[in-house]
């Protein structure tokens, strides 16, 4: 069986295929959330419930970055910002960070990803060298006309990043269209793994107000400034992220563009297919 097989499978192998999955991650699925998460086509019309975290190191880090989204107002060209990857899915250990997902606006990604940088260091709420447990970490900023991830996507299917995609959590926004445009542009490629696509917006989306200083940096940078701002940056960090991947081995994961920037020193998306399989292949799912 392959996966698109899999994915049309009756609702039994799905529900143990999904239940497979997260079991990597040492989670349980309740019944609502194996609902909203389940492979292939989803068998009801049901209106999700919230779910509350049963993990107390999960929540606390929930909590901790919630009541710091204020910062955000203070940064400049960034439209919205999600939690992402284990958290997402109520997912912590004792030293877990917080992993962000930035949209910036257009054509301002660097600059969006310096003060970002800066602020949060100074904050000293940024992930760093050592200084890991509870702080955010930037490793992934998309620009608001390049929201589409299928990019990225790995053959022959790439069931992590589909979930990635699926667990996002919006902390803040200051952008009323933004999530609805970030489905819409990545409906088609998720079709293959889920029917319907139910992106978690927790707490509902309220429109995030821009501080005085935040206005006056974006209006300094508005025009001909702000482009050779951008292109300096763009410069710097392109050279450092070429000077970084030689490094790193071969399955990190580095992308420095006008479009997207991501950093994972160690891609383990393969990996984590390849156990998946390995489980359901165990249980004859996936032949």
């Amino acid at each position: 069986m392959d996966f698109d097989s899999l994915v049309k499978s009756d609702l039994e192998k799905r529900i143990k295929a999904t239940q497979f999955y997260f079991s990597l991650f040492e989670k349980k699925l309740t019944a609502v959330e194996l609902d909203r998460l389940i492979l292939g086509e989803k068998e009801s019309d049901k209106i999700y419930a919230p779910i509350v975290s049963t993990n107390e190191l999960a929540q606390n880090l929930l909590v901790k970055a919630g009541n710091m989204a204020w910062i955000f107002a203070y940064v400049p060209f960034v439209k919205s910002v999600s939690l992402c990857n284990y958290l997402s899915f109520d997912i912590a250990e004792k030293d877990s960070d917080i992993d962000l997902l930035i949209i910036a606006e257009k054509n301002r990604i660097y600059l969006c990803r310096f003060y970002v940088t800066i602020l949060l260091h100074l904050m000293r709420m940024r992930r760093h060298g050592k200084k890991i447990s509870g702080r955010f970490c930037l490793s992934f900023y998309l620009s608001e006309e390049h929201l589409n991830l299928s990019k990225i996507e790995q053959n022959p299917y790439d069931i992590y990043l589909a979930y990635w995609f699926l667990g996002l959590k919006e902390l803040t926004n200051f952008d009323p269209h933004i999530w609805e445009m970030l489905l819409v542009e990545n409906e088609k490629w998720l079709q293959r793994y889920f029917g319907q696509i139910e992106l978690r917006r927790e707490p509902p989306a309220i429109l995030s107000e821009k501080r005085l200083l935040r206005r006056l940096v974006e209006w300094l940078y508005k025009g001909w400034l702000g482009d050779k701002f951008e292109a300096l940056l763009k410069c710097f960090f392109e050279k450092r992220a070429s000077k970084l991947a030689k490094l790193l081995p071969e399955n990190a994961s580095i992308v420095v563009s006008d479009e997207m920037q991501k950093f994972h020193n160690n891609d383990r998306r393969g990996l984590f297919r390849r156990n998946w399989e390995a489980a359901l292949n165990r249980l004859g799912l996936f032949k």
